[in-house]
């Protein structure tokens, strides 16, 4: 008779699905769940697993457009946020800094010129104020910029 898994019990494989769908890797499954990688890797390559694994991930997918309406509202609420509010500035800028990343700008040093760059080839004009500000954010190291919001 064939031993059973871990993964077969019913919390740890929920958990393990989500986790794979979400795109964790296996390595960071077994950890959490406190079973070998080589479990965690025939578990996901099993057939059944495949397709839960198939179907949660088009479940989250189905949230996408809900989850990028909060994201941009939250980086569009963060101008209104008073300066006290320091975890909503927090949200607000690491939302933005996701934003950011997600479209090949990242505030690290070495970006500027393909910031600039990108602006040029797309015959974007930045008032002064904003491009000091990109400018100021993008040569940075990104702990700098987090411990200006604390």
């Amino acid at each position: 008779m064939k031993k059973k898994s871990k993964l077969d019990a019913p919390r740890a494989k929920k958990a393990a699905i989500q986790m794979i769908a979400q795109g964790r890797s296996q390595a960071e499954v077994s950890r959490q769940l406190h079973v070998l990688e080589s479990q965690v890797s025939r578990f996901v390559n099993r057939d059944d697993i495949k397709g839960l694994i198939e179907e949660e991930t088009y479940s989250l997918m189905e949230c996408l457009p809900d989850a990028i309406e909060n994201i941009k509202g939250i980086v569009r609420g963060m101008k209104d946020l008073p300066p006290s509010n320091h975890k909503g500035r927090e949200l607000g800028y690491r939302a933005s800094l996701k934003i950011s990343e997600t479209a090949g700008i990242t505030p690290v040093q070495g970006q500027a010129s393909n910031v600039t760059m990108i602006l040029q080839q797309n015959n974007v004009d930045l008032c002064p104020e904003a491009l000091e500000a990109l400018t100021k954010h993008l040569l940075q190291e990104p702990e700098v910029i987090e411990a200006e919001i604390e």
